[in-house]
């Protein structure tokens, strides 16, 4: 008797994230890093079973040739990648049967997916779960098949206009370029057909039966008359469905363990965030930093100039001179202020300007990325031993020890200002290279909210950055769109 099983890991990158490009630059996403520790070979444990693992790694959606920059923003070629891990997934799980015969030297007792992804890749990874349940529920008949760990870092959907969640993917990748669709960009195809009819029971008996099947009149039945004979003109027409919505939507049906580690400091409005399951034991995770200082992929030591005019109709020097000391002392002092003539104003007066340059490590993310390896771990995904390849930055060894002991921790450590304030990125510039202003408006913003902050009123309504500036009491706020679990697709009951 051989008993064999099989592991299968998925990895969807981020957007713009592509392994074999960014290790040039050694700027990794933590996807990149998973897939890299995740076993691709055979081994016999201790009890004589032999296990055998296979990595599929699809790179982020706008790294690819045929894909322009449009595709970084607006999620171009998710569908497209979804496809392709399905057909891989389908080859393996073909090739590694389970035979139902304990004699077979080939049969494979237990089949095993685990599924990780981050920014849209994390979304596409919740929709390859559907998808794979969809297919192997009405086509596939896979049995003992199971999806076992789904590990997700920041989902964020948007595919079409960056910001909302409105999703589209087209049924079949192979025939659309995903480039720019938006919903008035989408209208689907049609079918049409007539036939005739001599009796009118016919008639009516090909109308329901059409009908059954998704087809419409297209007008009035027609009556003719040729030879004293009537007859009928029957015009149908079907619309061919080319459109179908993406799945985010996860269950405590989906997978055996779903973690999903979300950025508490995101706030831009280009990168809402999907939330997950949060049922044990299923868990989502919120951690200090914004969106890839969860997910990975900046550069080792990045540059970030921040710079702000203070325009107040300043009539005269000691005037300008009083506001820079008085921004001065709000500021710390890597801070440099500066008087400057109002070139652009009819009449002599001045502006108040500031100007700072830090260099930011992505060092933050390797806490995600070890708490993500051991949860992993802990349920049996197959990493090899490999994570201390990525060390944790000295100053956060409390942070990092923290959130080891209790991964739900993140957000209690006592000195997370001091990791605001030397690990966040800031800039306007992804680790995409996206640049996601709308628009530059104020110092806080500058700072904090990297020139594209999403704002809400008092009453969490979403507002313009200019209502935001008369309004004291707007604050900044990231969009966070629903999970419902009834909405996912699960496996059917095995008879």
């Amino acid at each position: 008797m051989a008993c064999k099983v099989l592991h299968i890991g998925v990895f969807f990158d981020g957007t713009g994230n592509n392994k074999i490009n960014d290790t040039k630059t050694n700027s990794l996403s933590n996807i990149a890093k998973l897939s890299d520790m995740y076993r691709d070979d055979i081994w016999t444990n201790s009890q004589g079973i032999e296990h055998k693992s296979v990595m599929i790694y699809k790179e982020g959606v706008g790294t690819r040739k045929e894909e322009n920059s449009l595709d970084l923003a607006s999620g171009g070629g998710g569908a497209k990648r979804i496809n392709e891990a399905l057909d891989e997934v389908e080859k393996l799980l073909d090739n590694h049967k389970d035979t139902d015969n304990p004699e077979s030297s080939d049969d494979y007792i237990a089949r095993f997916i685990n599924v990780f992804g981050f920014s849209r890749g994390a979304a596409m990874a919740r929709d390859f779960v559907n998808t794979f349940y969809d297919r192997n529920n009405r086509l596939w008949k896979f049995k003992n098949v199971t999806i076992n760990f789904v590990g997700i870092y920041d989902t964020v959907g948007s595919f079409g206009r960056a910001g909302d969640d409105i999703n589209y993917k087209p049924i079949d990748p192979s025939k659309h370029s995903e480039k720019s669709f938006g919903i008035g960009g989408m209208s689907n195809n049609v079918d049409t057909t007539s036939k005739i009819f001599h009796d009118r029971q016919s008639v009516e008996e090909y109308i329901q039966n059409m009908q059954n099947q998704d087809w419409k009149l297209q007008k009035d039945v027609e009556v003719k008359r040729r030879n004293n004979q009537e007859y009928y003109i029957v015009s149908l027409y079907k619309e061919k469905k080319e459109y179908e919505t993406y799945n985010f939507h996860l269950s405590s049906e989906s997978a055996n363990k779903i973690v999903h580690i979300i950025a508490d400091n995101e706030v831009r409005y280009n990168f809402p965030l999907t939330s997950s399951i949060k049922n044990p034991p299923h868990e989502e995770y919120s951690y200090i930093g914004v969106h890839s200082d969860i997910g990975g992929g900046y550069e080792p030591t990045i540059s970030e100039t921040h710079s702000f005019t203070i325009k107040r109709n300043i009539m005269t020097y000691e005037e300008a001179y009083r506001i820079m000391q008085e921004e001065k002392s709000k500021l710390h002092d890597k801070w440099f202020l500066s008087i400057e003539n109002d070139t652009q104003s009819p009449i002599n007066s001045y502006i108040v300007t500031g100007k700072y340059t830090r260099t930011v490590s992505n060092t933050l993310a390797n806490i995600t990325l070890h708490r993500m390896y051991e949860l992993a771990k802990q349920n049996n995904v197959p990493f090899k031993d490999e994570i201390d390849k990525h060390p944790i930055h000295k100053d956060l060894y409390k942070y990092n020890n923290l959130t080891k002991t209790n991964p739900s921790s993140a957000l209690l450590c006592e000195y997370k200002e001091y990791i605001k304030h030397n690990f966040i990125h800031h800039s306007a510039v992804d680790s995409a290279n996206i640049d996601t202003r709308r628009d530059a408006q104020d110092l806080a913003e500058h700072l904090v909210n990297s020139n594209d902050a999403r704002y809400v009123d008092e009453y969490n309504k979403e507002i313009s950055p200019n209502l935001a500036r008369l309004n004291p009491r707007a604050r900044v706020q990231r969009a966070v769109f629903g999970n419902d679990g009834s909405r996912a697709v699960v496996a059917l009951a095995e008879v």
